[in-house]
């Protein structure tokens, strides 16, 4: 199947007043219509007075009318055809007004209805009426349906193909069919796209399907382990810091330093501890055993970063330190 067929407009199918490029009323001013009140179309003479139509209202009014008379002025025209030379006869004065008309080019639209103009890639060229189907013929924007949808015209680009939004396209996960235009949703939907762990960052690195999601949040036991190693290792970093600090307590001028310091550490914790009960609310898990633990952790740390901030606060760090306390977490001093 061709992607592309051209769609060329029929100059007889295109209405002046859809593509007029002055004022329309002063052109209604002296091309009007009777029957339809716009701009004549096909003009055509009717009676001996030179009242003109569009050749598309005046047939059906004689058809319907039993009694033949002009729209206008009521005079009485011969039903058979060839009986007045003025019947139906084109006015080629009217017809040269008409000519002289600048319009668009209908090619300035974005599509076949010529509702919206469009200013990027619309041609710009003004013409007049009579040279409208010469210049249609030949422009080089003529639009293009693209057959992949049948409701959109689109410009002759080379590249459509790549932007098409209906080209349909193969999910390398589930191997459905979709649109380019849905993939953002299929994506979303897809239930054989893989996923990373929400604790990635944190230590799991396995993958699964998003149908598989839930089966693998419910497993605690391996995110149990990996939340209390990250506890641990950030409470003996604590630890050995606070050995440190009351060490250099010892020279002036490292008090507010070090005491900074803490606090990056403290907040670093509470953020940690925060991140981890929202992932969890988020998933919906039932965690109640797990945040039982975490807590329980939790409070085991605070109360030791307590016992250090007590600790530093002191104006002298040589007293009320608990010997065993020190020799604990430093052995060197044994």
């Amino acid at each position: 199947m061709e992607l592309f067929s051209l769609y060329e407009f029929k100059i007889e199918d295109i209405k002046i007043e859809s593509i007029l490029a002055v004022n329309e009323q002063e052109v209604k001013d002296y091309l009007l219509c009777p029957i339809c009140q716009n701009i004549l179309d096909d003009p055509v003479q009717f009676c001996s007075s030179g009242h003109v139509f569009c050749r598309g209202c005046i047939i059906p009014w004689f058809e319907k009318n039993e009694e033949s008379t002009c729209p206008t002025c009521r005079e009485v025209v011969p039903s058979e055809r060839g009986a007045s030379p003025y019947f139906l006869s084109s006015n080629m004065e009217i017809k040269r007004k008409l000519n002289k008309i600048k319009v668009y080019c209908p090619y300035y639209y974005t599509n076949s209805k010529l509702e919206c103009i469009d200013e990027v890639n619309g041609c710009k060229e003004i013409i007049m009426y009579g040279d409208l189907e010469e210049h249609t013929s030949q422009c080089q924007f003529i639009f293009v349906k693209c057959e992949l949808d049948s409701f959109h015209i689109y410009r002759a680009k080379d590249n459509h193909i790549k932007e098409c939004p209906s080209v349909i396209k193969k999910c390398k996960f589930c191997s459905e069919n979709y649109q380019r235009k849905s993939k953002d949703l299929h994506s979303l939907l897809c239930s054989k796209k893989i996923l990373s762990c929400p604790l990635e960052k944190y230590g799991c690195l396995e993958e699964f399907q998003r149908c598989q999601k839930i089966t693998h949040l419910q497993q605690y036991e391996n995110h149990y382990k990996i939340l209390t190693n990250k506890i641990d290792r950030l409470s003996l970093e604590i630890e050995k810091a606070s050995y440190y600090k009351i060490i250099k307590y010892k020279k002036p001028g490292f008090m507010n330093k070090d005491l900074k310091f803490d606090a990056e550490k403290y907040s670093t914790l509470e953020i940690f501890y925060i991140s981890k009960k929202d992932i969890i609310y988020q998933e919906r898990i039932s965690v109640t055993e797990f945040s039982w633990k975490v807590n329980k952790l939790a409070n085991i740390y605070w109360d030791k970063a307590n016992k250090v901030v007590f600790v530093l606060t002191r104006r002298s760090p040589k007293e009320n330190i608990n010997e065993k306390y020190l020799e604990k977490i430093h052995p060197q001093n044994q």
